[in-house]
């Protein structure tokens, strides 16, 4: 009997396509598990035909994947999780619920905002998405694109109504969030761009619009040594004279980060001068037996957090002074960071100085590091400039 159905279905769709969906196809629980089963293979593998053929047979599109042990989401969260633009179309065009949400409350809008994804967002918008929707976390779409300064994305989640003064469990706005992408992690793919991108996010509501511990834009802008936009910020009507709850205004922030640069490019110095005056030793390291480990070590974790008592033990111990830790050889991680005492119990434990990573030494390493945070210190300098 169900079989008849099943197609007598495919027959009236073959008849009328515009009339019967492929999703409207009837079929038995069994089977539903079953095509459910290969859709989400199709979208974890990146087989769109294959997607294609589950659901023209009928998998259940709007159905919670509960056969997924990992992620229980629904295939269209899925699809917008791994960039499967054309899967995600096709689940659309099928009939797709667009507002649903994972665990975490992650709609597909969402994710694809935060993902650099501006076709399947412009799909998703069309069909219906709400761009106000908020996760477990209070983010919302436009928040996400924010996060990466995904300009195109910012102006279609405005056009279609996204609320610029909403905030997040921690009171930030996509505004804040804009500002806070930019690090040495990740960098916009043009300086003009991600201006243009802070420029739609300002309103009036924002832009002194402070979060729960009293931080505004202007604030978070210095601390992340961003001169150009503290620039804009000021031009559009941002107020310099707003301190968060430990007393600091926006001047005194650039200014602390300034003086913590400066500190730092210091004990640099004092680090490149102590190991310049080390002779090169008549047998270099051999890197080809230092220990390369994808856990970081005891050792290595210590060091990078100025655990001195720790580092000093774990020496005694006898661990290895010579491997690859989280930043390169243990000697450049210490001196990089510029702390001093840790390097210089190193060198007392015999660390070969010279030994080189990538065709650096710890001088090397250093010297580069120095010269990046000085053009750091630079900004912050320009910062105080503009807000005095």
């Amino acid at each position: 009997m169900i079989q008849s159905i099943k197609a007598f279905s495919i027959s009236i769709m073959t008849v009328f396509p515009k009339m019967v969906r492929p999703s409207a196809i009837i079929v038995h629980a069994g089977e539903q598990d079953r095509l459910q089963t290969i859709l989400r293979r199709a979208i974890l593998n990146s087989k769109p035909e294959v997607a294609k053929n589950a659901i023209d047979s009928g998998a259940p599109i709007n159905r919670q994947d509960l056969g997924d042990v990992e992620f229980k989401d629904y295939h269209l969260v899925r699809a917008s999780y791994f960039g499967e633009t054309k899967i995600g179309e096709m689940l659309i065009r099928a009939g797709a619920e667009v507002n649903v949400s994972c665990e975490h409350g992650h709609t597909p809008a969402m994710v694809v905002s935060e993902r650099n994804n501006p076709t399947l967002l412009q799909s998703l918008l069309r069909a219906g998405a709400d761009v106000n929707r908020v996760d477990v976390d209070g983010l919302t779409a436009l928040m996400g694109a924010a996060k990466r300064a995904d300009l195109t994305s910012i102006k279609m989640l405005l056009r279609s109504g996204a609320k610029l003064d909403a905030v997040d469990n921690e009171g930030k706005s996509a505004l804040m969030a804009v500002i806070n992408c930019w690090n040495r992690a990740f960098r916009p793919p043009s300086p003009m761009s991600y201006k243009q991108s802070v420029r739609k996010l300002i309103s009036a509501s924002t832009i002194n619009l402070a979060d729960y511990k009293g931080t505004t834009p202007l604030m978070l802008a210095a601390s992340k040594g961003l001169p150009d936009i503290v620039s804009l910020l000021l031009d559009a009507g941002a107020d310099k004279s707003m301190t968060n709850h430990l007393g600091q205004t926006a001047f005194t922030v650039a200014k602390e980060q300034k003086q913590a640069k400066d500190e730092l490019i210091q004990r640099q110095r004092e680090i490149i001068a102590l190991l310049k005056d080390i002779p090169v030793k008549s047998v270099k390291s051999e890197l080809s037996n230092s220990r390369s480990t994808k856990e970081p070590s005891r050792l290595s974790t210590a060091i990078f957090w100025n655990e001195i008592e720790k580092v000093r033990t774990y020496i005694e111990a006898g661990d290895d002074l010579h491997e690859i830790g989280i930043m390169g050889p243990l000697l450049t991680q210490a001196a990089i960071k510029g702390k001093i005492e840790i390097v210089k119990l190193l060198f007392a434990a015999g660390v070969d100085v010279h030994q080189e990573y990538r065709g650096e030494t710890a001088i090397d390493a250093t010297l580069w590091w120095m010269q990046h945070k000085q053009e750091e210190a630079d900004e912050y300098t320009k910062i105080m400039d503009i807000l005095v």
